[in-house]
């Protein structure tokens, strides 16, 4: 079983302070995303989280969501500066056993 989350595409939005990080699935099971962080790329940056609804969800198997991290109320994105973007999920599947006891 392979767990496997891309990010391809990200659309900045400075003004409003948000992002739109369309996420894919390229892995064999469902996941979901728990939490997307972003920060500046200086060494001692601090991670921003945002675990709202619109930064989390379901991805299936092969397909690709849009995610908002929004930091508009405690943090302001700036014009020509790098950042980095973690992403937090996590799959979630059962395993049964159908068989007969020796």
């Amino acid at each position: 079983m392979r767990v496997s989350v891309e990010i391809e595409m990200v659309v900045w939005d400075v003004a409003a302070d948000t992002a739109n990080i369309t996420i894919r699935n390229t892995g064999g099971v469902n996941v979901t995303i728990t939490s997307i962080s972003l920060k500046e790329t200086y060494p001692g940056a601090p991670w921003v989280p945002d675990t709202s609804t619109d930064a989390t969800g379901w991805v299936n198997i092969g397909e690709n969501k849009v995610f908002v991290w929004d930091g508009s109320a405690v943090y302001d994105l700036l014009p020509a500066t790098s950042y980095a973007i973690q992403i937090d999920y996590a799959s979630i599947y059962d395993t049964q056993y159908l068989g007969e006891t020796p």
